[in-house]
């Protein structure tokens, strides 16, 4: 099977040959090249001229192939860093166990990353219910209001993205905006709560407010 250097170039030299095959009213072959330095890493070129890029590996259970990407949705080097990922977490038949063992740990912290709610997602959700199910405020909607309207830059990260360095820039954006210490501390222990309530739910593992 073609081994060459998957890039850019590649790709347009094939396309060349396909377009030449045309104008001599040939059929334009089906073509698998496969990169001459990332192993299992290839390309797919269909008779229509749509471009694929693919992986194949030895699994433990034998043969196997996927799909990485598009081209030009995705661009040969994010191909490239994609199969590498995907590498690095697929048991190999010729792996060794430590090697298997780490691939483990890295599809556990995936899950466990996509599983992850936002901030946002975490407010409206389990933090909410919890608010107004304990709360003795009689307006329990004005502290997840307060929330949104104060910290609307952390509502689309992950709870396991907001980071002490991102509370502390908010701290001095508040003190040289003239708010006095005593509201900023008020404000900064709402969202405190909403981490507070995360850690002790065993969503993530520290309060950037604390």
């Amino acid at each position: 099977m073609a081994k060459e250097r998957i890039n850019r170039e590649l790709i347009r030299r094939l396309e060349g040959e396909r377009m030449a095959a045309l104008a001599r009213c040939d059929v334009p072959k089906l073509r698998d090249v496969y990169d001459d330095t990332l192993s299992g890493f290839g390309l797919h070129m269909r008779p229509d001229g749509s471009v694929s890029f693919v992986y194949r590996w030895s699994a433990p259970e034998g043969q196997r192939k996927r799909s990485v990407g598009r081209w030009p949705a995705m661009t040969v080097e994010e191909a490239r860093a994609a199969a590498k990922a995907f590498i690095g977490r697929t048991d190999h038949r010729a792996d060794t166990m430590p090697t298997r063992g780490a691939k483990h740990e890295r599809r556990v912290a995936d899950a466990k990353r996509c599983a992850m709610p936002t901030v946002g997602g975490y407010l409206d959700g389990d933090y909410a219910t919890y608010w107004r199910g304990t709360t003795k405020s009689e307006t329990p909607e004005q502290n997840l209001k307060n929330i949104r309207r104060d910290f609307a830059d952390l509502l689309p990260k992950r709870l396991d993205e907001v980071t002490r360095p991102m509370m502390k820039k908010w701290i001095e954006q508040r003190v040289a905006a003239g708010h006095k210490p005593t509201g900023i501390n008020r404000t900064l222990g709402s969202i405190g709560g909403l981490f507070s309530h995360a850690v002790e739910h065993e969503i993530i593992i520290s309060n950037p407010c604390a």
